[in-house]
């Protein structure tokens, strides 16, 4: 019975090729089969199995593939290269192994395991592959009877995946993936944004040493000089601050262009902060002269309302009437 079935494989491998049907889907699909991937099996005398495996697996999936569907393109690497014009479907063999034994009947084994990838690219079912075929063979004919022990068992492995592959349910799920993708990608596409444009802040300020804030982010302090840069300033309309003890604090708007945009910053010196009450009775205590007390309220202000507490407190420190009416009359 083994013999008999051996010659059948023979007699199959040596039979003319049938005509190609007609595409059974009208899929479009890409193969992969990646270099990683062991495509091999057992030597025997000095044969090499594996290539012969291999190679024989890839012709039969690229056979198979084209009598089964509209179009058929092998795939250097997965995914494709944009310049890859976009299939329905996209095949990848995830590993396939071969395995040989016995004496006078060689068993052959198979596995593979295909993964099956949407237009998108998106992965949807893994197909798993596996084949078995039994051979008799003599000395002088183990070569013939074993290349075709192979032959067979890639013939079972492709013909399992088309059956696979044009599984109603997966074939609507392709072909709707498939439909979305041409969908898409027929869209008129989104002008692309205008490239971004930076500039840099070359900033001088008054006074050397300020602080300088951009859009309200702390950026350092002004060097000895009054220099300062900002690189890699987005263009468009920002907002400088600058900060500096004694000076007032000043807000600039700037509009950033590329290149350099030279920017001064120059604050005004604070006015002399309003006497408190505290330092008012403290230079009444210590005998500051009145004149003087009374020149520099005029000059400087107060900083505080004078309540009926207030008054007593300056009168107890040594206010006389006058200056109590010019604390009254200089609040700020």
């Amino acid at each position: 019975m083994r013999l008999f079935v051996g010659l059948l494989g023979i007699v199959a491998l040596l039979a003319p090729p049938s005509a190609a049907s007609p595409p059974a889907s009208p899929l479009r699909v890409g193969l992969h089969v990646p270099d990683s991937v062991a495509l091999y099996g057992p030597r025997y005398e000095g044969g090499a199995w594996e290539s012969r495996f291999g190679a024989r697996l890839k012709q039969e999936l690229e056979e198979q593939l084209r009598a089964a569907f509209a179009g058929v393109e092998l795939l250097s690497s997965f995914p494709p290269s944009q310049e890859t014009p976009g299939l329905d479907a996209y095949l990848v063999v995830e590993q396939a192994v071969a395995r040989f034994y016995g004496r006078g009947a060689m068993t052959a084994e198979a596995q593979a395991t295909v993964s099956v990838f949407n237009a998108a690219r998106e992965p949807v079912k893994d197909i798993p592959l596996s084949s078995e075929y039994v051979v008799s063979y003599t000395k002088d004919t183990q070569p013939a009877r074993c290349d075709a022990a192979v032959q067979e068992v890639v013939r079972n492995l492709a013909s399992q995946l088309i059956s696979a592959l044009l599984d109603p349910e997966l074939q609507g799920r392709l072909q709707r993936s498939a439909e979305a993708e041409r969908a898409r990608r027929e869209r008129p596409s989104a002008p692309a944004p205008p490239p971004k444009v930076f500039g840099r802040l070359v900033l001088t300020t008054t006074p050397a040493g300020a602080t300088v804030f951009l859009d309200d982010e702390y950026w350092g302090e002004s060097n000895a000089e009054g220099r300062l840069t900002i690189a890699g300033v987005p263009a468009g309309a920002h907002t400088l601050r600058m900060k500096m003890s004694g000076f007032k604090e000043l807000t600039q708007a700037v509009t950033v262009v590329a290149g350099d945009n030279p920017v001064a910053l120059q604050a005004e010196v604070a006015p002399p902060k309003p006497l408190r009450e505290a330092e008012i009775e403290e230079a009444l205590r210590y005998d500051l002269p009145k004149a003087r007390l009374k020149a520099l309220i005029a000059e400087y202000g107060v900083d505080f309302a004078l309540t009926k507490a207030a008054e007593l407190r300056l009168l107890d420190a040594g206010a006389d009437k006058e200056m109590l009416e010019l604390i009254a009359r200089s609040k700020r």
